[in-house]
């Protein structure tokens, strides 16, 4: 089985693949010991990671555990899409992992949008034909946006402002709040909800596309969250794990 790691800035998510099938996923706060977290019958490993300083000490993780070589995917060698990025090195791995799963389940147009501690909006669109009438391309990778996360907002909101506590995510009553805390949570709930949908029409706009299919993935991306941003058609909690794992099979 293949096992996929997703090291990001704030969680360490790992998922067990048998084939195309997902059934084991743990997620972990970064700096816990996660050794113990899959003792399975892994004989293949890819690892994707946005903390550089990180990716060693799991490499050595899955070979001390399970005597294999992890797989290290970098968007500068993609397989199966085009990227589109100045420098292509540049693009992260997670963001990368998204597009390629998105282009996999929805085709091209898509927009991935990753509800992280970053919020990243990934946009794919075809290459252009590699003849006269040959129709599209290969899907391609040809950028984005990146804006700071739900719970980045509210952190900053309130270490910044003495008189407004910390509030967790979630709807308030009204939008128009009558006391401090609906007023923090309404401006963050439908704030960052009126970000996401703004985003997505600028995009799809640029896309030269009325709509598009507009994945969610990540931390944020719960069912009270995603019901007020119309523009996403659908929630892959995976997403990124499946991009790994997609990258994985196309390796050259």
């Amino acid at each position: 089985m293949l096992l996929a790691i997703d090291a990001g800035n704030s969680y360490i998510k790992l998922a067990l693949f048998d084939g195309p099938t997902l059934v084991k996923y743990g997620r972990h706060p970064n700096g816990t010991d996660v050794r113990q977290s899959f003792l399975a019958d892994v004989d293949a490993a890819v690892i994707g990671s946005v903390v550089p300083a990180s990716t060693p000490a799991l490499i050595n993780m899955v070979r001390s555990l399970y005597n294999v070589d992890a797989y290290v995917p970098t968007s500068k060698d993609p397989a199966g899409i085009d990227v589109d990025y100045d420098p292509p090195g540049t693009l992260g791995i997670d963001r990368l992992a998204d597009a390629v799963a998105a282009a996999h389940i929805a085709g091209a147009p898509v927009i991935a949008v990753d509800m992280g501690t970053a919020t990243t909006f990934n946009v794919v669109s075809h290459s252009l034909p590699f003849r006269e009438g040959a129709g599209v391309g290969r899907p391609r990778f040809i950028g984005g946006a990146i804006a700071p996360g739900v719970g980045v907002l509210s952190e900053v909101l309130s270490s910044r402002a003495a008189q407004l506590p910390p509030v967790e995510m979630s709807r308030p009553p009204s939008v128009i709040a009558g006391n401090s805390i609906h007023a923090l949570q309404s401006g963050l709930f439908y704030g960052y909800a009126s970000m996401v949908d703004g985003m997505v029409r600028r995009l799809q706009a640029e896309l030269g596309v009325d709509s598009c299919p507009v994945i969610a993935t990540g931390g944020g991306a719960v069912a009270e969250l995603i019901a007020a941003c119309p523009s996403v058609t659908q929630v892959e909690p995976y997403l990124t794990l499946h991009g790994l794992r997609l990258l994985y099979e196309a390796r050259v």
